[in-house]
Formats: structure tokens, sequence, C-alpha cells
């Protein structure tokens, strides 16, 4: 089974990389999440479960989220891998909920 490395944004979205359908279902079944979760283009972390999933994953920003499902076979997303270490802010106050349509748009 091929390596998969999770990252997920402050606003409950979810992808893996190397990344495609197939491998975010992988990544879904592995974190114990149930497709109901799945939107087209990522998964959404379910409000209960945030704090344990968010461990398991690198935290970065929604654009870099965003820049990932629209370049999944590399382009800028390997000049990328020295930022995904990007730690939260501490005290920030994340807005819950914003949707990422399958253009892969905020």
């Amino acid at each position: 089974m091929e390596q998969l490395t999770y990252y997920c944004d402050e606003k409950r979205h979810l992808i893996c990389k190397p990344y495609n359908k197939e491998n975010l279902h992988k990544m879904a079944e592995d974190l114990g999440i149930k497709r109901c979760w799945f939107h087209k283009n990522h998964y959404d972390i379910p409000k209960f479960r945030i704090q344990e999933i968010t461990e398991k994953c690198t935290v970065i920003s929604s654009q870099e989220i965003v820049h990932i499902i629209k370049y999944p076979d590399g382009g800028m997303v390997d000049a990328l891998d020295s930022k995904l270490s990007v730690e939260r802010r501490e005290g920030s106050s994340p807005s819950w909920g914003t949707k990422i349509d399958e253009d892969g748009k905020l």
C-alpha cells in the first residue's frame, strides 16, 4: 500500500498526498471517517473528532489544500513540501464550515 500523508486546514477540510479520490477514501477508512463526510474533492472532519484527526495530520492553509487539489501531480505542490509544517496559530478561532467546490475553490 502506498504511504499516504494527511493534511488538514483550520476549516475542517481533510485531504492526503498522493492526492486522488481512491487515496482519499483509503485515508478516511484508516481514520475511521464515514463516506458521508466526503464532498467531491475532500473530506470534512467531523466536529466531534477535530482534535483527534488534526493530531494525525499536518495542518496547512486552505490555499495550500486548494493547490494540492488543483495540481495533484506536482507543479508547485512539491515546492510546498518545505512549508507543510505550518504551525497552528495559538489563540486563533477557526471559522468552521467553509466549503471547497469541485474546482478547488473556497
